[in-house]
């Protein structure tokens, strides 16, 4: 008899790029487009990459650091989560994270228990220790106590004093500064990062002077008016010079001896002699600005510099806060940068300059000058320029500008782009210019193309997240190893837009339970890359840290493009999938899928969870194959997904909701189906 003719099962191998795409025809699209997405990015390999999370932090232990330790215990009491515990014998101590049965969870552990010995809770006796340090019984069971034992950690991290958002952040020095509003919102105070949590920087006090000569004060003199003394913490000359013309400021400690005057005073050592305009006065902070900060070093080290559209300018080494007196009617700068050895100040559409690496120096005779950018600007932004260095890009809302040259002898500012601008706080360098503009992200090379038309946004596929979302716009920020500009929004939004070498990978939605309102990027001490943002809730949050927004979970689900393996009129019997995800802990996955354009003639589908242990990729780590060196840590997951059903398309979703999964990457897909007939 002749064997009967058996369907063919055929494969469809479906790469995962392209981002988020809400508005193109659907059989226009490649099947690896996302269709809906949360708390996904596109993966600089390809793929998408399901989001880090993000930490609180105030220089105490970080929570994603926390470990924990499983005790085994015979209990003779009753214990709870929290209690603090203690070795009778050893004196080691713990805080109980889980209490499982015949054995306790613990973390912030100190010294090491002892077989035999009684776990007390200080006084009492609760049980005996039976075993110091047994494994887990699964990756999934060791990354929910690692997500415990962060918890614990979590919770001893406060946020910045006051009230409102954080108006500012930035890490310098191995120290994170941040300012906040002062409870009853009548200024702002400046704060550092320490072992031991925030703590109040202290604002000195400022003396003007005139006439001053003789020799130049030097810091950490005492400047003496009387029987009036002070410490001289900065010196600071706006104009003239220290041979009887010098005028400025200086910064000061408390007086001893009651308040210094108008009149005449010396400095100690250096002989110095200079007039005092009078009475010191006490720096304090207006509340409610946007800080901008940047480092930068003019030849005395390093230093921070900012602005906050609504105090004067400063200049602070970590220890001393000194306000950059300019001369302006109105000294609250709104920007900053520093270009060429100069500081440079954005007042409304006015952009002005500082002597070359003077940034006190304000006057022509320093080497001061100013521009008109036309409206207000809204971005510096440092590019790339001619063969002789850099430029700077100066954007309002709506135009663009580029600054040419190294100072007052050759300053050319000119238009780069009409009807080309972008939003304040929205523009970043990443191997190029990017900003956020009207009509979506620009990428400062597609202007040149396209010029202000639509087609010029890089995002113009998801225009309508971008119109929802845009009134919001508060803050971005580069994260240079994923080669990614990000967007943040007051309404917790933000956009991840991965860019390679000019070539726009894609973008995708995150949604943060703690809207951002200011930003912070750099290099830690170390040299590892630092992402930073100031919460509306007062925290300051550290970007791509432990494996949730910070306690919460993260709910990340990308929905692929309906693919109709190219024949849309076609019905195919669906039998299952495969999809190639990496990650480097534990991971869960659910998955479903929607057939014929979710056609409520056709059952619905359940959804299904599968879940994956990984190993680290370590390929060529060590110098041999074997000896337990793991030269492919990819892991093909999972290995079947099963699909059923009949119809000329599917979209399949993945999803994850957990406060403990690590980032994981779903790579590619291959879908096993089986032709049918075309559809009538």
């Amino acid at each position: 008899m002749k064997p009967m003719d058996m369907p063919q099962v055929l494969y469809d191998a479906i790469s995962l790029k392209g981002g988020l795409d809400q508005i193109s025809p659907t059989l226009s699209l490649k099947p690896g487009v996302v269709r809906r997405a949360a708390n996904f990015e596109a993966s600089v390999t390809g793929g998408y990459t399901r989001v880090g999370g993000y930490e609180r932090y105030d220089g105490q232990a970080a929570p994603s650091a926390a470990t924990y330790v499983i005790l085994g215990v015979t209990l003779s009491a009753a214990v709870s989560l929290g209690l603090v515990i203690n070795g009778q014998t050893s004196g080691a101590t713990a805080t109980i994270i889980a209490t499982p049965t015949d054995y306790l969870v613990v973390t912030a552990r100190t010294g090491t228990f002892v077989v035999g010995e009684n776990i007390r809770d200080g006084v009492s006796v609760l049980g005996v220790c039976t075993s110091a340090a047994n494994s887990p019984a699964n990756s999934q069971q060791s990354a929910v106590y690692s997500a415990l034992a962060a918890n614990h950690y979590r919770a001893l991290i406060d946020p910045v004093p006051g009230e409102g958002p954080v108006r500012g952040v930035i890490y310098f020095g191995g120290t994170v500064y941040a300012f906040r509003n002062a409870v009853g919102g009548l200024s702002c105070v400046l704060h550092k990062s320490s072992a031991s949590g925030w703590q109040t920087v202290t604002l000195f006090k400022e003396v003007a002077f005139t006439a001053g000569g003789t020799a130049t004060p030097i810091e950490g003199q005492i400047l003496t008016q009387g029987g009036v003394t002070a410490a001289i913490h900065r010196v600071v000359k706006r104009s003239g010079a220290w041979s009887g013309s010098a005028a400025g400021t200086m910064v000061i400690a408390t007086p001893g001896g009651g308040n210094f005057a108008a009149g005449a005073a010396t400095v100690s050592t250096s002989g110095a002699t200079l007039t005092l305009s009078g009475i010191q006065t006490q720096i304090a902070l207006s509340p409610s600005g946007r800080y901008e900060l940047i480092v930068e070093n003019f030849g005395s080290g390093a230093k921070i510099y900012g602005c906050d559209g609504v105090n004067t300018a400063f200049e602070f080494d970590g220890t001393v806060y000194a306000p950059i007196h300019t001369g302006m009617t109105t000294d609250t700068p709104d920007h900053i940068v520093a270009f060429k050895k100069h500081l440079m100040l954005a007042f409304d559409a006015s952009h002005q300059i500082s002597g070359i690496g003077d940034p006190f120096g304000w006057t022509v005779v320093l080497g001061a000058s100013e521009i008109s950018a036309g409206e207000s600007i809204t971005n510096y932004t440092l590019i790339s320029g001619s063969q002789a260095g850099g430029a700077l890009l100066i954007q309002t809302r709506n135009n663009t500008l580029i600054l040419y040259g190294s100072s007052s002898l050759d300053w050319n500012l000119v238009n780069y782009n009409n009807g080309v601008g972008a939003l304040p706080y929205m523009s970043a360098n990443l191997s190029g210019a990017y900003t956020l503009d009207d009509r979506g992200v620009i990428g400062l090379n597609a202007t040149l193309a396209y010029g202000n038309f639509e087609q010029s946004s890089l995002t113009a596929n998801i225009r309508p997240f971008i119109v929802a979302n845009r009134p919001y716009a508060t803050a971005c920020i580069v994260n240079r190893e994923k080669s990614q500009f990000r967007l943040f929004f007051s309404n917790g939004a933000g956009l991840y837009c991965t860019i390679v070498n000019d070539k726009f990978i894609g973008a995708m939605p995150v949604y943060f339970p703690d809207p951002v309102f200011c930003t912070w990027e750099g290099e830690e001490t170390g040299g590892n890359e630092i992402s930073l943002f100031g919460s509306n809730g007062g925290y300051v949050h550290r970007l791509d840290s432990g494996t949730s927004f910070d306690g919460t979970a993260i709910n990340a689900y990308i929905t692929l493009n309906y693919n109709s393996i190219k024949s849309p009129r076609l019905l195919k019997r669906y039998r299952k999938a495969s999809a190639e995800v990496t990650g480097s802990t534990f991971a869960t996955l659910d998955i479903r899928y929607s057939l014929g354009y979710g056609s409520a003639d056709i059952a619905t589908q359940l959804a299904a969870t599968y879940s994956a242990n990984y190993a680290t990729a370590t390929w060529d780590s060590g110098y041999s194959w074997d000896g337990g060196v793991v030269w492919d840590g990819r892991a093909l997951f999972p290995s079947e997904i099963e699909l059923q059903g009949t119809a000329e398309n599917i979209a399949i979703t993945f999803a994850n909701f957990t406060d403990y999964t690590a980032p994981f990457t779903i790579n590619s897909l291959i879908v096993h189906y089986t032709p049918r007939r075309g559809i009538r």
